[in-house]
């Protein structure tokens, strides 16, 4: 790729985080995103220039296949509607190389597609990220969930108030499916992530459930049933799954309100 001069390739300079300055990486609003445009522009310190051009060519335009790196030009405009598991194989018949969408192998084939991934992987390698990407994802964490119960449970007008044993109720009940292994860490998008459209991982969504349990549950099933009940994903009450909607809508409210400019603005 380094002796590599065709005009084609020359022309397919992108604009990777790890090129960016301090200004720009702080702009992105996402410490972990910049520190890993960092780490990776330090890893490349005392590469030389064909080095990092031929580094930044195939981070940015290059698929895996048989063990060999494949540079798909203009790789931004192909469609990236592929499901997630998807894999790059030969096509038997015509020896395209495609995206093999179905799950019994070669079958359903479509084409080259960036697949199922987050915003901030395709920025830090591919240097783009769409504001519709189904993808996109951001951590909730357990604080930001327990607030956005109170003002769900606790806000004027509510039937139920979080009154200390409310709380202690709600605490027992995570503590719960922690303990029987219904939860993952909380720890980023393996167990704590909200996607585009409100969906979210299982370990998430039992947490809300949780969070979201009121005086009518806790009487009626206890805090061991609660927990049973949503570990196996059998509902507690039509209310319950009201608020489990309006825990998640508002901490999501919360989660964008700390960031210094809006989605449209973005």
């Amino acid at each position: 790729i380094q002796s590599c001069g065709r005009p084609e390739l020359s022309a397919m300079a992108t604009d990777l985080p790890h090129r960016w300055g301090d200004a720009e990486l702080n702009e992105l609003q996402c410490d972990p995103l910049a520190a890993a445009a960092r780490a990776t522009a330090d890893s490349l310190s005392t590469a030389s220039a064909a080095e990092g051009w031929a580094f930044d060519l195939v981070s940015a335009h290059s698929l895996e296949l048989e063990g060999e790196y494949w540079i798909v030009p203009g790789s931004e405009q192909v469609p990236r509607s592929a499901p997630r598991g998807g894999r790059i194989v030969r096509c038997p018949m015509t020896g395209d190389i495609v995206l093999d969408a179905s799950s019994g192998g070669v079958g359903q084939c479509e084409t080259i597609s960036s697949g199922w991934r987050s915003n901030a992987e395709l920025l830090l390698a591919e240097g783009w990220a769409l504001p519709d990407l189904e993808s996109d994802w951001a951590a909730l964490d357990v604080d930001l969930l327990e607030a956005a119960a109170g003002r769900v449970l606790g806000r004027p007008g509510s039937p139920l108030t979080l009154a200390p044993p409310l709380r202690e109720g709600q605490r027992e009940v995570l503590q719960g499916l922690d303990r029987l292994g219904y939860l993952q860490p909380a720890d980023g998008l393996g167990s704590s992530a909200v996607l585009s459209g409100g969906y979210c991982e299982d370990s998430l969504g039992r947490r809300v459930q949780a969070l979201a349990v009121g005086p009518a549950e806790l009487e009626q099933f206890g805090v061991s049933g609660c927990v049973i009940n949503i570990g196996e994903a059998v509902s507690l009450s039509s209310d319950h799954e009201r608020r489990v909607g309006e825990v998640l809508a508002t901490a999501c409210d919360l989660l964008l309100a700390e960031f210094a400019t809006s989605l449209e603005q973005d």
